[in-house]
């Protein structure tokens, strides 16, 4: 094996299995890099009790007051290493920010390469580019080739350990509940049911608690109502608003998956810039689980969007990023506007669709709203708690506004982000901007006294090194700023205090709130998840069409599957061969007919009577069972150029032809056209899934 001569040597062209022999130092460092990353920036969750309810472990740093914090400092307490060991640090950090995505380890892998040409790098060099010679080495070695703006050998920087391909990010019901405030019978889910359906749904009822609402039977809910809040929470009951928007709180007490999204009941699907309709859990599960950056802005805007990254300039000590604590959505047609501006431009309407969130800057607040937005329990729940608002107060629709400003503080603190941009909802609804003006007025003038204090006075202490204990600190500086100018303000203080003690007694168990309804315990089985992709372009092909092309797996297929099957088979892209009935639906109608009429294909059967159809009947079955699971988990498009796996049902097809397991090699020939079938109507190049048995000669 080929090395790269070391400095002071006679260079030598390298060969590509020298790079990688030369690499393996390089990669093992990378390797330590990642481990110690995933821990500071990936969301780790971990089972308790082998329950769903995930814990997740952040070592919360603190940068409140400095925009862009030291070099030293960050390396320091995101790697736990002595802040002055730069060396040491440097090769502990990763080349990935996410897969797909340049990160901090960057410029020490880069310079590990230049130093393993051997070629003489001139550190000190202030007339002439330092490292010039070497990296004159690397090119001559690797062939540039500027019409291609490619490598002749690409595998050049194969050692470095660049992770190029882009993660797929999903929904996943595992992860994330959907909260969302009613006072209405929830017809708007049906409009969400491609991308809600297999979710848990927590449905907080305003208003009238004897009202019945009526709920999509695909929905797996729980719903409280007033009554419901007065048991749980006895005389503190109060701190939950009442006949406002912001009694979502109760739904986010009652959560414990790791995320939380939260939309209002006026939303619907929005379409992006190409058309597709948008699911808003995949983006946002996209943009909590990917970092933030708050301390430098990139102009290219999203890193983790497709087709992006950290431009030019971007700090690489930076691009690590930090953890995301709440990712905001937007809304087409609708704007979000406040009462005078609605009077102002009454027919002003967005359809600007914009693909990309971006970081809130540290120290920078927001208006948020709540109506599309979700957060990560663990990182900022206690602190996301929407303003005390509604009947008995004096101001109204400021509730998400006051959670926007409050928890952007307490993540500025505690050193986690927060995410604007995609994904968008739709919202047809113009709310009446004269009772909007009722409610805001006191806002006009408060939010700007507000706003001042949250930016300029609000300076947190290091022993609130938690959500709930930064929440308490904030409220007390509120109370004390504000009493005065208000009683109001004396409540909201004493409201955000009683709320951490409710939320850590939710989360310990000692208060048990009980819903007044809740869907059956089967609905998440009958009724799994359909489309947990980005957008709807995506979606798998409808149930009908799939019994349409095979009527023997009957109308329950879908039944047959869980949220993990679905999980699974949804990174495959998958397209089904059209085959001839012979392949799959006659064999069966034969089958049946020549064992007693014995049909347990459709109809549930007992042991003893699937036995009467003999061993060979019994793989028949086993193989409809399979193709159910498939047919009912495996995400399916029409379109075979884009796509991951062919499948290729033929099931059984050794007993197509009659008596051919009996007399020997007649079915080979009926499996060449098989082979032919394959060949000329689809892609080779692509994966396959085959679901035949074997021939009896055991060739296929």
């Amino acid at each position: 094996m080929m090395s790269f001569p070391r400095r002071h040597q006679t260079p030598q062209k390298p060969t590509v299995a020298a790079m990688a022999t030369i690499s393996a130092p390089l990669r093992r460092r990378i390797a330590i890099g990642a481990v110690v990353f995933s821990y500071i920036i990936f969301v780790d969750f971990s089972h308790e009790n082998g329950s769903k309810s995930r814990s997740f472990n952040h070592p919360f740093i603190f940068l409140d007051g400095a925009h862009i914090p030291p070099l030293q400092e960050v390396a320091g307490q995101l790697k736990g290493t002595n802040a002055g060991d730069t060396e040491n640090q440097s090769e502990l950090q990763p080349v990935n920010s996410a897969p797909g995505v340049t990160g901090p380890g960057i410029p020490f892998a880069m310079k590990q390469i230049l130093d393993e040409t051997g070629v003489n790098i001139e550190e000190d060099a202030s007339t002439i580019y330092a490292a010039e010679k070497a990296v004159d080495f690397l090119e001559a070695a690797y062939e540039w080739i500027p019409e291609e703006t490619n490598f002749r050998d690409k595998s050049c920087f194969v050692g470095v350990g660049f992770e190029e391909n882009r993660k797929q990010y999903f929904a996943d019901p595992s992860v994330m509940d959907i909260v969302t405030p009613s006072i209405r019978n929830l017809d708007f889910l049906e409009e969400w049911r491609e991308f809600f359906q297999g979710f848990h749904i927590i449905i907080i009822q305003d208003g009238d608690p004897g009202k019945h609402l009526e709920i999509p039977e695909w929905v797996d809910y729980e719903l409280y109502n007033r009554d419901d809040i007065k048991m749980a929470l006895g005389e503190d009951e109060w701190i939950i608003s009442s006949k406002d928007a912001s009694i979502r709180n109760f739904g986010f007490l009652i959560s414990k998956k790791p995320f939380i999204y939260t939309i209002d009941d006026d939303c619907l699907p929005a379409k992006d810039s190409k058309g597709n309709i948008v699911n808003p859990l995949a983006f946002h599960l996209r943009n909590l689980q990917t970092p933030s950056h708050p301390y430098f802005f990139n102009t290219l805007y999203d890193p983790y969007a497709s087709n992006s990254d950290f431009v030019r300039g971007y700090p690489y000590s930076l691009r690590g990023g930090v953890p995301t604590a709440i990712s905001h959505g937007l809304w087409l047609f609708t704007p979000d506007y406040d009462a005078p501006t609605q009077l102002l431009k009454p027919t002003e309407r967005n359809n600007n669709h914009l693909d990309m969130a971006i970081t809130v800057p540290h120290r920078t607040l927001y208006p948020m709203c709540s109506m599309n937005v979700a957060f990560a329990r663990e990182l900022i729940g206690p602190a996301f708690m929407q303003g005390l608002m509604g009947e008995g107060q004096p101001w109204g629709r400021y509730d998400d506004m006051f959670a926007g400003w409050a928890s952007k503080v307490v993540a500025d603190h505690l050193g986690v982000g927060v995410k604007s941009g995609t994904p968008y909802i739709y919202r047809n609804k113009l709310s009446n901007p004269f009772m909007n003006l009722k409610k805001e007025y006191k806002g006009l003038e408060w939010q700007e006294e507000m706003i001042r204090f949250f930016a300029d006075d609000v300076k947190l202490s290091k022993e609130s090194n938690t959500p709930l204990k930064a929440y308490v600190e904030l409220a007390n500086l509120i109370t004390r700023r504000f009493a005065s100018t208000n009683p109001y303000f004396q409540r909201l203080g004493d409201s955000m205090v009683k709320w951490t003690k409710i939320w850590h007694e939710v989360s310990m168990g000692s208060i048990k709130p009980v819903p007044s309804r809740m869907s059956n315990f089967s609905v998440p089985l009958m009724y799994p998840p359909i489309n947990l992709h980005l957008t709807s372009v995506e979606k798998t092909l409808p149930a009908e069409e799939i019994l349409s092309i095979f009527p023997i797996i009957g109308r329950n297929a879908r039944r047959s599957v869980n949220v993990h099957d679905v999980i699974v088979g949804h990174q495959w892209k998958t397209y089904i061969l059209p085959l001839d009935k012979i392949y799959h639906e006659k064999q069966y109608e034969r089958i049946i007919k020549g064992e007693h009429e014995l049909d347990c294909f459709l109809k549930s059967c007992n042991a003893e009577t699937i036995r009467k159809g003999g061993p060979q009947y019994t793989d028949h079955l086993s193989e409809i069972i399979i193709l159910r699971k498939l047919l009912g988990s495996l995400h399916f498009i029409s379109n075979l150029k884009n796509a991951d796996l062919v499948l290729v049902p033929a099931l059984g097809v050794a007993s197509i032809i009659g008596k051919c397991r009996n007399y020997g090699r007649c079915w080979d020939d009926t499996a060449k056209d098989l082979e032919k079938l394959v060949v000329e109507n689809s892609d080779v190049t692509k994966k396959h899934l085959f679901l035949a048995t074997q021939v009896c000669s055991q060739k296929y």
